[in-house]
Parts: C-alpha cells; sequence; structure tokens
C-alpha cells in the first residue's frame, strides 16, 4: 500500500500571502493505468514538452509489473503507455522536441561500473541502447543533444566529446531540467538553498545562493525545482503547511526572488495519515509549460494550475 510523506510544517505563520490559486484540474495517474498498475502508481519522474506529460511509472521492484512510461495530454487524457523492456534508474526521464524518450541504468559490481543510456521513440517502442563504461548519475538535453552526466564532465553520447567539464560530487541522480535555450539546471544536495546552472553554448557552470527567508537554513530548503524556457527557475518550498497551499518561489537566473503563490492542494480521506490528518497532496514534483504549472505527488496524483 502506498504511504504519504509527513505533512509540510510553517516557521513563517507570519507571511501569509493572498488566498491560495485553485487547480484547474486534478487527476490521479491509477485512473489512466491498466488494472496489474493500479495500487502501484509510484511517479519518480515527470516531464511536461509540447506533446504532453510524460510520466515514468516504478512499481515496487519486488512485484510485477515492470516499469512503465505513460503520455497524457495537458488535460490528463491518456494517449500512449506502454510496459519498459527494460529496467531504468527511476529518474531523470528527458523527452526531445520530436518526442523521443531518453532513461539510463547504471550497472554496478566490484570491478566494473558501467552504465546503459536508452531511446525510445514517440511510440515508446526501444530504439537505441548505447553502453558507457563509467557510472553516470544521470542524462540531460542540449537542444536536443543528448548529454550524459559523469563524475567530471557532461559529455556528448553521440561524440563522444566533452560539452562542459563539471565537478558533479554535490549533485544526486536525476537532477537536471533543461529548457530549449541551451540550458540546464542541477538541484544540490544539503541544507543550502542552493542550484547550479549550466550554459553549454558559453561552456560555463555557475553555482547559486536561491535568496528567500521562506527557504531557511538548515534541513531540505525546496522539494523540487524546474527550469523554464522564460529562464526562470521555480521551487516548491518545503516548510509551510499545506492547507495554505503549496508555496511555489519563482527567481531569475541570478538567483533574485521575482514572485511568491500559493497554490492550492487537493485532499483525499484515504491518503490520511497521522502526520496528513486531512490529506493533503505532497507536492514532491513541480513542472512548467508557458503559462502551465505542474504539481505531483509520488504516489501519482496531479495538479495543473495557471502559473
Amino acid at each position: 500500500m502506498l504511504t504519504r510523506r509527513s505533512a509540510l510544517t510553517l516557521p513563517f505563520a507570519g507571511r501569509l500571502l493572498a488566498s491560495p490559486r485553485a487547480a484547474q484540474s486534478v487527476f490521479r495517474l491509477e485512473d489512466r493505468l491498466p488494472p496489474d498498475y493500479q495500487g502501484f502508481a509510484v511517479t519518480h519522474a515527470m516531464e511536461v514538452t509540447p506533446h504532453g506529460l510524460w510520466f515514468l511509472i516504478s512499481p515496487p521492484r519486488t512485484l510485477n509489473p515492470p516499469q512503465a512510461l505513460l503520455l497524457t495530454d495537458f488535460d490528463g487524457t491518456r494517449k500512449a503507455f506502454a510496459p519498459l523492456p527494460k529496467q531504468v534508474e527511476p529518474h531523470g526521464l528527458q523527452v526531445d522536441s520530436a518526442g523521443n524518450v531518453y532513461a539510463w541504468k547504471v550497472f554496478l559490481s566490484p570491478n566494473v561500473s558501467r552504465s546503459e543510456i536508452y531511446q525510445l521513440s514517440p511510440q515508446l517502442e526501444l530504439t537505441r541502447s548505447t553502453s558507457v563504461e563509467e557510472q553516470i548519475i544521470g542524462i540531460v538535453l542540449n537542444n536536443d543533444r543528448l548529454m550524459r552526466i559523469g563524475k567530471s564532465a557532461i559529455t556528448d553520447v553521440r561524440s563522444g566529446e566533452t560539452a562542459v567539464p563539471f565537478d558533479t560530487s554535490a549533485f544526486g541522480y536525476g537532477s537536471a531540467c533543461t529548457t530549449s535555450s541551451g540550458k540546464a539546471m542541477f538541484q544540490m544536495q544539503g541544507p543550502q538553498p542552493q542550484v547550479t546552472l549550466v550554459d553549454f553554448a558559453a561552456a560555463q557552470v555557475r553555482t547559486m545562493r536561491l535568496e528567500a527567508p521562506e527557504l531557511g537554513k538548515g534541513g531540505r530548503p525546496f522539494l523540487d525545482a524546474a527550469l523554464g524556457s522564460d529562464e526562470q527557475i521555480a521551487v516548491v518550498a518545503s516548510r509551510q503547511k499545506a492547507a495554505l497551499g503549496a508555496l511555489v518561489l519563482r527567481f531569475n537566473l541570478d538567483g533574485e526572488l521575482l514572485t511568491r503563490t500559493r497554490y492550492a492542494l487537493p485532499q483525499r480521506t484515504e491518503d490520511a495519515i497521522a502526520d496528513n490528518p486531512e490529506g493533503f497532496l505532497f507536492p514532491g514534483l513541480i513542472r512548467r509549460y508557458n503559462n502551465l504549472l505542474y504539481l505531483a505527488d509520488r504516489a501519482g496524483q496531479v495538479c495543473r494550475y495557471a502559473s
């Protein structure tokens, strides 16, 4: 049975904003999946492209069925679904402008570190598998050029050329978000509200602090972050109360705070637990597309808002 993470807390009770923005639509992935996937719609990755919303569904590994990809339209109507032919890392899904989907898998043994990168067609059929003798932490797209993220560089998967020298020791799996303008953002691990930006055209890397009192100090400052095509960074603050709505902060590429907006979170009585008796959605994923903003939890509940 799926469980919910603990409710959010609010140390900045005096910083109440206007009434939270209501969701335009709310849907559950479980209702879009075949019967044998229902009850196990664990969502570790979500991407938004002109084709719609892409979700990587990862049931517990001790159970069948296998991982799968789900594509819906912007309202949540199912467009395509396919079980994956290979097990992949449950983070860092990437989708190019043609609708090709990319994922990866790391294979570790005492003497060998190897990774495989998979390409699936827009029809969700496996079309290419690339093996590299390196333990990568993820993949990222640079204007539809697929890059692998290694320990010391971001490298073009096709040519093998180094795109950007990059020390990735401070990053975790699947922490990249891309834009059409050739930039990528990486979420930093640790208690500081920081992100690292990579500009592929300039071959530059810089780490910056996101300045906002709501992000505070200590613990995890934000739940997830997204870099939009307008080159604004949106983050979901961790320390807040769900009943007041998810607090989303938007920053420019210098780390300066632009806006604070609250988004009303849906409730489900079946999701209520001791730490979350109201059963609010836990907004662990955020993505933006044009004037839309999506919040989702790992249990497969998705909300769409005007951003």
